[in-house]
């Protein structure tokens, strides 16, 4: 029994030790299967208990600095919980857990750039642009049941269609417990178009119900490039429907 508990105590500081000084580069690799191979961590530094690197698309489309921490006592749980902070505002937090499937955030306030979105489906070719701030408080996801609330509010939006550019205005998102999952509604303010419908996530699955028509500014030609999404009314809108499981 003393030799077993011999070898079980140096296999422990063995897995301490490489875990301690594990290259911050782990991150990417975990990322990159997550998303598909779609978003990549470059410029990693430190280590995979404290570290930081550049947060992106493969194809280099938009790029965020940021800093991480994680903490040793919930892995022996089997739960990740990780501190995340740009390096330009400490001050600015987020706290995730994520253990058997299970997602939460107890804090989340970060601004991204607008071409983050085309992370939801990056075969579709649409390019966006603008400024992305998300905002969430006692956020659960799991695959059975989610609660909570999240706010997104994307600021200059844009979206290029092929040689077309498409202004969005200011696009509002706010989701909140519903059904089992998260739901609400999504609509704008200002630019070419009115954008209106509802989105939800359940089951780890997004899907969404959008209108989009071309106001009374809208600029010569935007018609068709709308019809390039789908079939369009006599008043040039356009029903749109994104269905797509989250990994």
């Amino acid at each position: 029994m003393k030799a077993l508990l011999v070898v079980i105590a140096a296999a422990m500081i063995v897995a301490t030790l490489v875990a301690t000084f594990a290259p911050a580069s782990l991150v990417d690799a975990r990322l990159a299967t997550a998303t598909g191979g779609y978003v990549r961590v470059a410029e990693a530094d430190g280590t995979l208990w404290r570290g930081r690197g550049v947060v992106g698309a493969s194809d280099g489309r938009w790029r965020v600095p940021v800093a991480w921490s994680l903490d040793f006592a919930p892995l022996l749980r089997g739960t990740v919980s990780a501190t995340l902070w740009s390096e330009a505002t400490p001050e600015e937090r987020s706290l995730l857990t994520v253990s058997q499937g299970r997602f939460v955030v107890e804090s989340l306030d970060v601004t991204l750039p607008g071409a983050v979105l085309a992370v939801i489906d990056p075969a579709a070719g649409v390019a966006t642009g603008g400024e992305l701030r998300l905002r969430a408080t006692s956020l659960e996801l799991a695959p059975s049941s989610s609660s909570g609330t999240i706010t997104a509010d994307w600021s200059n939006a844009r979206a290029q269609l092929g040689a077309f550019r498409i202004d969005l205005g200011t696009v509002t998102l706010r989701l909140a417990s519903q059904n089992g999952g998260l739901g609400g509604p999504l609509a704008n303010t200002g630019g070419d178009v009115n954008l209106d419908g509802s989105v939800t996530l359940r089951d780890r699955r997004l899907d969404a119900q959008l209108r989009v028509a071309p106001n009374a500014n809208a600029p010569p030609g935007l018609r068709n490039a709308l019809a390039s999404l789908g079939p369009a009314d006599a008043r040039g809108a356009v029903a749109i429907r994104i269905g797509r499981a989250l990994r």
